[in-house]
């Protein structure tokens, strides 16, 4: 016998936290970064910039591609 579960229920909710953590770009994960835009350009130039966009549209990913980059460069 199968129980149903709701989307009210506490078990779907924790699931639910669970997949949005770890969904989340860190720093001891390798991002894929595919840049279409020059962004990562433009991110690395000698210039202040605004990063902006809606959860989940790479602004972590950009970034984190251009702060490792940066690195090799300075070895």
């Amino acid at each position: 016998m199968s129980t149903q579960l709701t989307l009210d229920d506490p078990k779907i909710k924790q699931l639910n936290q669970i997949i949005e953590e770890n969904i989340r770009i860190q720093e001891n994960v390798t991002p894929i970064y595919i840049d279409v835009g020059d962004n990562l350009k433009r991110i690395m130039a000698n210039q202040n910039y605004v990063v902006f966009g809606r959860r989940g549209s790479g602004k972590s990913s950009l970034l984190l591609t251009a702060k490792r980059r940066q690195k090799k460069m300075d070895l």
